[in-house]
């Protein structure tokens, strides 16, 4: 069951119970017949226009306080959802795919999600948009911030699912911005569970399992946004190869790079709940990492390469089986 959300209203259902110090505009909230939610407009009233601070040529700037800013989120339940809005005028947050705000300096919708526990949540631009939407998630907080990378910072293409690793107790913005001078529509459907395999890109080249077998491989991950994200992943972009396990065996892997923090992941599908091991360059020395990891039960599993960052960089993969 799911629930639509005007975006130029925000949104209280099925609430975790977590608080939070950051002002909120909430809707009140009933279940409607087949146990539908609908949502009811509360003490939050439409907006339309510019607010202070905001214009159409440049940022809103840190006194937007309109609902659906970065200092009044909208509150996501947690539920299958999709919301819509409006996007026009100016905006009061970018990221660091933005293209020098060229993608981000216009309005922007936020939203504000917290899980009971731990998930993928699934994020799909529908067709109800008709402008260049740039879709954001930052942890803690929507602003841009050296230190702190957006989980995810992309334009999507319509109908392509993006997905997050969301950790329990922790409060996601979910941004949905636009270029400067934009006036159209959005449409963002939120879900939650195992995203389908072909949300994550595999590399058309496999790794096969034979006894004493050894697999080198060498690459460059390119800078920008990835699409395979975990307890240990980045936000970056990776290179994920199909694993043929036919027999129970110790797998080891060795990444080594001067040029990025790799990440190793063990799983057996695209989502990050399917994770079965990892490892993160936590010193980031960018040097080497590896990870040992046994099966158990032959099958199909996958190993993804992933970065730190997202700036790119070189690497050389070693697997070998014993």
């Amino acid at each position: 069951m799911g629930s639509s959300i005007p975006g130029r209203r925000s949104a209280q259902g099925g609430g975790t119970g977590l608080a939070s110090a950051a002002p909120r505009c909430r809707l009140l909230a009933r279940v409607g017949l087949g146990g539908a939610l609908v949502l009811l407009l509360g003490a939050c009233g439409a907006r339309s226009g510019f607010t202070d601070g905001g214009d159409s040529d440049g940022l809103g700037g840190d006194d937007d306080m309109r609902e659906g800013s970065c200092a009044m989120p909208i509150e996501l339940p947690f539920a299958p959802t999709t919301v819509r809005g409006r996007l026009v005028g100016g905006g009061s947050a970018e990221g660091w795919c933005g293209d020098d705000g060229d993608l981000d300096r216009g309005r922007e919708d936020t939203y504000l999600l917290t899980t009971p526990y731990s998930t993928d949540v699934i994020l799909t631009m529908r067709d109800g948009t008709d402008i260049q939407a740039l879709l954001r998630v930052n942890p803690s907080g929507c602003d841009a911030v050296d230190e702190r990378l957006p989980e995810i910072c992309v334009v999507p293409d319509i109908d392509d699912p993006r997905h997050f690793w969301a950790e329990a107790g922790q409060e996601y913005y979910i941004s949905v911005d636009s270029p400067p001078g934009s006036d159209g529509r959005y449409e963002l459907d939120i879900a939650f569970g195992w995203p389908p395999l072909e949300a994550c890109d595999v590399h058309p080249t496999s790794i096969a399992q034979e006894p004493g077998g050894f697999f080198l491989w060498e690459n460059n991950l390119g800078s920008g946004q990835g699409r395979v994200d975990g307890a240990c992943g980045g936000p970056g972009r990776e290179n994920m190869f199909l694993l043929e396990i036919k027999e129970p065996s110790l797998m080891t892997v060795v990444v080594e790079s001067t040029t990025i923090r790799p990440i190793i992941s063990v799983r057996s599908n695209c989502a990050a709940a399917s994770e079965i091991n990892c490892v993160a360059d936590e010193a980031g020395d960018q040097g080497g990492i590896f990870l040992e990891h046994y099966f158990e039960e032959p099958g199909n599993y996958y190993l993804a390469i992933d970065q730190a960052d997202v700036a790119g960089g070189d690497y050389l993969l070693q697997v070998s089986f014993n």
